[in-house]
């Protein structure tokens, strides 16, 4: 009888032994931005179960580190950089066994901190996630959607800060240096948008931010003084470029450089209705454009999204001037580094004449061996640029027959001849 009851209950411990091999591994969250916490299997550590505070500050080194591994000196070096190797190791030992306690709290396994071969690792066996690295990939999507209303999303995840609780910790700063500039990327690319769509006020409220944080930041400020531009507040994008200049000399005893100083000149000229960077090769109004902001607000959200807009109405409407207007505003809140253009057709008679006439204008020369709208069509190609074809109803279907050719020729997102079209 004796025997018979051992078997059974050494066959349930190889049994228990199995299902933990077996054991599907345990989920580990952890929580950076804004502050600290760890979840295992959806259970949270409590904040007083991390006794030692060094304990909580390895979880959180690792949890940042690629791979979520580091060799015992590098976690030495940035725990305790001024003790003695033989005092600093014995710290991490006691630190890891505290972090082990910890975690355990909520229920996770010794081997969620392991130390093997001089190596430090968080969760070998285990799936760990982190809200940094949710954070990445939002903008690397973002950004391929080209997408304002995520990567604003993702710049108020980025506003939060990497555990503020460890602001002055010289281990964390590298870290929180990279989610400031994460958040850089994304005000600067949804700034990039929202201008493009006409809503320069919500791109300067956002811009406003991040150039207080970063008050030498040159490519912040240009798109923030741009911002102010497109919003109407003229003086107040000049003004930006004062403050940058006066933090710059403080600082650095440094200048702007020469693209924000053209673009604040062009502000004191009131020339700014092109980027800094593109060529503008539009007619130059007699008088100022007055009114009609809320059809080339629209209008620009419009050119965000389409490659072909066409305005149609009665002679005398104001097509044209609003075109021009239309195309300026886009060249102002985008780059084209072809410039932008406006091919006249009101004297072509001949529509076998549009595809010369729009190369004369744009300045390219044609080859006689194959059909000029496709000679043409090949040319703008490889072109950012902003084309106004003006007056093309007596020559519609020619117009049209060279519009289609290029936007063939340029099918791709990352080839940006836009066209926009009158008649």
């Amino acid at each position: 009888m004796l025997i018979l009851g051992a078997l059974p209950r050494k066959t349930s411990c190889l049994m228990q032994e199995g299902d933990t091999e077996h054991m599907a591994p345990q989920q580990v969250r952890v929580r950076l931005l804004g502050g600290f916490d760890v979840q295992v299997d959806g259970v949270a550590v409590p904040a007083g179960a991390w006794r030692l505070g060094k304990a909580s500050s390895l979880l959180k080194l690792l949890a940042l580190a690629e791979g979520h591994r580091m060799h015992r000196d590098a976690v030495v070096e940035a725990l305790w950089p001024d003790l003695r190797a033989a005092a600093a190791t014995n710290n991490l030992h006691q630190t890891l066994h505290s972090a082990r306690r910890a975690l355990a709290v909520a229920g996770a396994r010794a081997d969620v901190l392991r130390l093997r071969d001089g190596v430090v690792t968080l969760c070998p066996e285990c799936v760990l996630g982190t809200d940094v690295q949710d954070l990445e990939a939002a903008l690397d999507k973002a950004l391929a959607a080209d997408d304002s209303d995520l990567l604003l999303d993702v710049a108020a995840r980025c506003a939060e800060g990497l555990l503020p609780e460890d602001r002055y910790e010289d281990w964390a700063g590298r870290y929180q240096d990279h989610i400031a500039d994460l958040w850089r990327t994304a005000v600067l690319a949804a700034a990039a948008g929202l201008i493009a769509q006409g809503k320069a006020y919500e791109a300067a409220s956002a811009l406003e931010l991040v150039a207080e944080a970063r008050a030498t930041d040159e490519k912040v400020h240009r798109a923030l003084m741009l911002a102010y531009d497109g919003a109407g507040r003229r003086w107040d994008a000049v003004a930006v470029y004062e403050s940058l200049r006066s933090r710059l000399d403080q600082e650095y005893a440094a200048t702007p450089d020469v693209e924000t100083t053209t673009l604040y000149r062009r502000l004191l000229a009131g020339q700014t209705d092109a980027s800094a960077s593109a060529q503008v090769y539009l007619p130059s109004p007699a008088t100022r454009f007055v009114g009609r902001q809320r059809e080339i607000e629209e209008l620009v959200a419009l050119c965000a999204r389409n490659r072909l807009v066409t305005l149609c109405g009665p002679g005398g409407a104001g097509k044209t001037r609003l075109a021009v207007e239309v195309a300026r505003a886009v060249g102002r809140t985008s780059s084209y580094a072809d410039g932008l253009w406006t091919v006249d057709l009101s004297g072509v008679r001949d529509s076998a004449l549009v595809p010369a006439t729009a190369a004369s204008a744009l300045g390219l020369t044609l080859s006689g061996s194959r059909p000029t709208v496709a000679a043409l069509a090949a040319q703008l190609a490889s072109r950012e640029l902003v084309l106004v074809l003006d007056n093309c109803e007596h020559v519609i279907d020619s117009a049209a027959a060279l519009v289609r050719a290029t936007r063939r020729s340029c099918p791709t997102s990352h080839q940006r001849t836009r066209i926009y079209l009158r008649s």
